[in-house]
């Protein structure tokens, strides 16, 4: 998923990734993680990364960031 910002629309966060966010914690599937801090209606997608292992790599010149797959 390519970012022009860390701070996204949750709808927008989970249609780009396949993450649901949920009180219990980041969900895909029968698979649910822990969040550091419950999810809003917009995502801090720095710290969610963080939370479900998911890489994050800033391209600098392009003002973009990548966002890849949970590990």
């Amino acid at each position: 998923m390519l970012l022009r910002s860390l701070k996204v629309p949750r709808d927008e966060f989970e249609a780009g990734t396949g993450w649901t966010l949920k009180p219990e914690g980041a969900c895909r599937g029968d698979v649910c993680i822990p969040l550091s801090a419950p999810p809003g209606d917009v995502v801090d997608v720095e710290r969610v990364a963080n939370d479900i292992g998911m890489p994050l790599v800033k391209a600098s010149r392009r003002k973009l960031w990548a966002l890849g797959p949970a590990s």
